[in-house]
């Protein structure tokens, strides 16, 4: 789960935050969404194209479809959850492209964001995300505002886990400084991480460590979807 753009304003009234789920699992479907229903809220759900009605876990497009038609927006997470700046040209565009017009076909409507699976981008992803036909790109670094690559709106998210309690999504909400801080601090040494042990081993040891840690932290890439299924 993520969090766009929590702010308070000078009055001390808190501007509603986006909220944004990655994947596709059932569990979005099974928890998530009946309270999301229940509070009024509309979410936006970054599905994983290649993985739903195909992966145990994953929802099915019935439930898919069921979300877009309780109002909340369906957008893309990529074909197969492939981490984008570790694959070739032609396969960031496969990701890309097929992801988009399954979802167009399956959902009925224009799909114009997609969330980066591990929020991996570079320019090269960037500029492929534009000519697809993205509008909206979304990655996990903790940025307030967002910002512009040609055509496209480049946003960053505060990431909710398992390990986040009341309180600092309490101060997430409330835009708290020193929790904002705090984060943007932590992205910034694991920024520093993967540039010391390199983005791919610092990936498998992050997936070690999320599994270790009870969390689904592999987000199914033991098992990509490299053909497109129909």
């Amino acid at each position: 789960m993520g969090l766009l753009n929590p702010t308070r304003t000078t009055n001390n009234v808190i501007h509603a935050a986006a909220v944004t789920f990655d994947d596709g699992k059932t569990t979005d479907y099974e928890f998530a969404l009946p309270i999301l229903q229940k509070h009024g809220i509309r979410a936006t759900f970054f599905v994983t194209a290649g993985l739903i009605g195909h992966q145990p876990g994953f929802m099915t497009w019935g439930q898919v479809k069921e979300l877009a038609s309780l109002g909340h927006l369906v957008e893309s997470h990529g074909w197969s959850h492939s981490l984008l700046n570790q694959i070739d040209e032609t396969m960031i565009y496969e990701e890309l492209d097929w992801s988009k017009k399954e979802l167009e076909d399956q959902v009925g409507l224009p799909i114009e964001a997609i969330s980066l699976p591990g929020g991996r981008w570079t320019r090269q992803v960037l500029t492929a995300c534009e000519n697809v036909g993205y509008r909206r790109v979304y990655h996990s670094d903790p940025w307030r505002h967002a910002e512009h690559w040609g055509n496209i709106e480049f946003h960053g998210r505060f990431m909710v886990r398992n390990s986040t309690n009341v309180e600092i999504l309490r101060s997430l909400l409330e835009g708290d400084h020193p929790t904002i801080f705090y984060y943007r601090t932590q992205h910034c040494l694991k920024e520093l991480g993967k540039q010391l042990l390199g983005d791919s081993l610092y990936h498998r040891i992050w997936q070690t460590v999320a599994r270790l840690a009870g969390q689904d932290g592999s987000s199914s890439q033991q098992q990509l979807v490299r053909k497109r299924q129909r």
